[in-house]
């Protein structure tokens, strides 16, 4: 990590050629496990998982070359998943909820009707962030959705724009 402070971070799409980097991000984060088992405990896990995140859009924030902060975006034919993670020596920056937006920005672009994630009702900071970005409680405890004919509304920063 540099120590120049948030001038340094930029985001910019997932695609495999951040594979390894993204492992380092995973296989060093805390708490493991604790988003409803992601990221995955072991190095092996993280390697499996990360490998078949290829597939989805995505996003990670950059501090100099290491990651900070990754969102996917798992479609599925009218409505998408959403998960968010920072690291922990950068969260209170305002990463978690660029990268969130972007992820609406994505699900626009993919004409998707409504996105949703899901966290340990206790993970209050998460819940924060997804109420911050539009979305509403959903049917299950720690559930968020947002509907996105209503998300036009929402101001959704550039990707090449710094945080």
């Amino acid at each position: 990590m540099s120590g120049n402070g948030p001038a340094q971070l930029r985001m910019v799409r997932y695609g495999p050629e951040l594979r390894t980097q993204l492992e380092d991000f995973y296989n060093t984060f805390s708490p493991k496990g604790a988003a409803l088992g992601l990221p995955p405990r072991t190095a092996d896990g993280v390697h499996e998982w990360i490998h078949s995140l290829d597939q989805y859009a995505g996003f990670v924030m950059l501090d100099g070359e290491t990651v900070v902060g990754h969102a996917l975006l798992c479609p599925e034919t009218y409505t998408g998943e959403v998960a968010v993670f920072v690291r922990e020596s950068h969260r209170g920056q305002g990463i978690g909820k660029r990268l969130l937006q972007a992820l609406i920005a994505q699900a626009m672009e993919l004409d998707l009707r409504r996105i949703w994630g899901i966290t340990e009702p206790d993970n209050v900071p998460m819940l924060r962030l997804a109420h911050s970005c539009g979305f509403a409680a959903g049917k299950e405890l720690g559930e968020f959705t947002l509907d996105l004919a209503n998300a036009h509304r929402l101001v959704m920063p550039s990707l090449e724009a710094k945080v």
